[in-house]
Order: C-alpha cells, then sequence, then structure tokens
C-alpha cells in the first residue's frame, strides 16, 4: 500500500514538473540588463573650417614626443640664439647692456586684445621705442601680439593691427601669434574650440604674411596640443614650457624656457629664449 502510494506521488510530481518546463519553453526570454556601448565622435567646425581642413580628419592634439634630452641642445650653447621677449611692464630697458650679455634677439609685445567681452584691442605703449633702441643696439628684433580672438574675423583684425602699429618698421623675426588660455579668471576665450583655435592661428599668420612680415605661433604647454599640427605643419612654433629640457622635443623653432631670467640692462627678471633657425 505504502509503495503504491509512493509511486502514485512521484507520478502526479513527475507530471506537474513537465507541466512547468512546457510553460516555461513557452515564455520569451528577458533580455540582459547590460546594455551595449557606443562611441561617440564630436567634430567641431566653423563655417570656413571644411575648406580649411580640405575635408581631411581633424586631429586636434598632438602626442608628446619620446624624451630624449640628447635631441635638444642645451640653452648653453654658444651656437644657438639667445633672446629675450619684453613688454611695457619690462620698464627702462638698457639694450646695449642687454646685448653685451649675450643676448642676440628680442621679441616685443606690439599690443594685444583684451579678454573682457568687449574684447578691445590695445597697443603697447613701448613697442615701437624698444624696437627702434634693440636695432639701435645691433639686435635683432621680432613682435608677437597678445590674442584674445574667437573667430577668424578678429584673428585678421588683430594681424591688421599688429601690421598698423609698426606703420612699416621692418622686423627681422617673425611676428608671433599669442593666444593664451586665462588662468584665474573668466575669459571671452574660455569655451573656443581647439578647431576654431587652429583657425585663429592660421588667420592671423597668413594676414601677417600679406603684410610681409614672417609669422609664428606662440604657445605655452597647456595650449601647445590644442593646435591641429597637420594644418599647421607649414607654420613655425614658439614653444614655451619652463624647464632646464622640455618634454616636446620636436615641433618648433623657438624655446622659452624660463620666466625667471636675470639680464644686464633690465630691472628684474625677463623671459629667456633659444632660436633654432636663422633669419
Amino acid at each position: 500500500m505504502k509503495r503504491k502510494i509512493l509511486n502514485t506521488m512521484n507520478l502526479f510530481c513527475f507530471l506537474i514538473l513537465v507541466l512547468f518546463f512546457s510553460s516555461c519553453n513557452g515564455k520569451e526570454t528577458k533580455p540582459s540588463s547590460q546594455t551595449e556601448k557606443t562611441t561617440f565622435s564630436e567634430t567641431e567646425t566653423t563655417k570656413n573650417a571644411d575648406a580649411l581642413l580640405k575635408n581631411t580628419t581633424v586631429e586636434t592634439t598632438v602626442p608628446l614626443k619620446e624624451r630624449n634630452p640628447k635631441t635638444i641642445p642645451s640653452y648653453l650653447n654658444d651656437n644657438l640664439l639667445k633672446g629675450i621677449d619684453i613688454s611695457e611692464f619690462s620698464g627702462k630697458v638698457d639694450f646695449e647692456k642687454v646685448k653685451d650679455d649675450g643676448i642676440s634677439f628680442v621679441m616685443v609685445r606690439l599690443g594685444g586684445r583684451g579678454y573682457g567681452a568687449a574684447g578691445t584691442l590695445y597697443t603697447d605703449e613701448k613697442a615701437l621705442e624698444y624696437i627702434q633702441n634693440a636695432k639701435d643696439a645691433g639686435l635683432k628684433v621680432g613682435g608677437y601680439f597678445f590674442s584674445q580672438a574667437v573667430n577668424e574675423e578678429e584673428a585678421a583684425e588683430e594681424a591688421d593691427y599688429s601690421a598698423e602699429i609698426l606703420n612699416g618698421e621692418t622686423l627681422d623675426f617673425p611676428i608671433a601669434f599669442d593666444w593664451e588660455k586665462i588662468e584665474d579668471d573668466t575669459a571671452r576665450t574660455d569655451n573656443l574650440s581647439d578647431t576654431v583655435l587652429t583657425v585663429c592661428a592660421k588667420a592671423f599668420c597668413d594676414r601677417i604674411n600679406e603684410k610681409g612680415y614672417k609669422f609664428m605661433i606662440y604657445a605655452k604647454e597647456n595650449v601647445y596640443n590644442r593646435y591641429n599640427h597637420t594644418v599647421l605643419s607649414e607654420y613655425d612654433f614658439w614653444y614655451s614650457e619652463y624647464t632646464d629640457t622640455p618634454s616636446i622635443t620636436a615641433g618648433y623653432t623657438m624655446w622659452q624656457y624660463s620666466e625667471n631670467g636675470e639680464i644686464n640692462g633690465i630691472e628684474g627678471t625677463t623671459d629667456l629664449n633659444v632660436y633654432y633657425k636663422n633669419y
């Protein structure tokens, strides 16, 4: 009797299991909660960027070159041209003493644009005085313009303004497009994209070239890799990194290696540079 009851119960359980699995097979499989990853590609453009880049892929950054101190000669090498860059904040400068202290060239600020919303252009009050006195002392002279352009029209305007300041004054060295990120304050250029920055630099340099001057692009360490160096492959760079050996060891013709230089003829400290190209 017990065996019959057990057999009956076993058969009953078996039938229940068959019905259960049959019903499960008819159910839809539940989708996995894990979502598929999607890769997004963003491209920033300006109205003339497509023409500028000739429909090529834009690389907005350049990887750091292999660190190798031997690829950059020491700035104590006598074969390199040593120079300073100055503005009206440098005060009175005795250029004869500057030259006697081993300096070969001077980069003079011509003017700039304010980083406020208005973006007002201004002239360095000592620009022409510095240029003339440096020439009289036998120094080679170039210039730079502190840019806060936010489009190519403003960049070209800054180049035109630089030429107006010079008013026909000749220069031995280039005029540099000096666009910098404003630290510790808000600026009209805070949201400028890398593509537009490249467009601005190119517009400035091209207009300077039209005016009959050599050109180059100044870039601090935190800005250098923002430029599209494929587009600007034919444009000289003036790289700024305050160190004994720069982390980027190629791709520029001038290196600003110190902001605390002590040079006879200048009160206080000044920026120091070396040049790897003859003009």
